[in-house]
């Protein structure tokens, strides 16, 4: 049974070296988009303000508007849906400790379902 242990203490810690040679040390790129609500993935907004000589570090915060920052409340959405984004994508490139190029992407979706079931992203999610 010590053994067994044993073996299991070091494969956590194999995992967990394997997880830090992974993990971000800095973040060198960062560049938004925000796709139309066609479902093709059509690029309505492009923010490449981070995408070269960028240099982010843990605990630094980076800020981004939407195309729907520009939409006018004074209008019917129906009128101005080239500015109502469908999703939206984070792609980060970094460094990790060993010096070499990670990359990483996030991308979601709008259901356009803003009643009261609908879910949010809260902190920490």
């Amino acid at each position: 049974p010590d053994r067994h242990l044993q073996k299991e203490n070091f494969s956590d810690h194999l995992v967990q070296n394997e997880v830090n040679r992974k993990a971000p040390i800095e973040i060198t790129s960062v560049q938004y988009l925000e796709f139309d609500t066609s479902g093709d993935l059509a690029v309505l907004y492009q923010d490449d303000t981070h995408a070269l000589n960028s240099s982010f570090t843990n605990g630094d915060s980076i800020l981004y508007f939407s195309k729907s920052s520009f939409l006018d409340p004074t209008m019917e959405l129906d009128e101005q849906m080239e500015s109502v984004p469908g999703g939206a994508s984070l792609i980060l490139y970094g460094k990790n400790a060993d010096g070499h190029t990670i990359r990483n992407r996030v991308f979601w979706i709008y259901n356009m379902e803003c009643g009261k079931d609908a879910v949010t992203v809260n902190n920490g999610d």
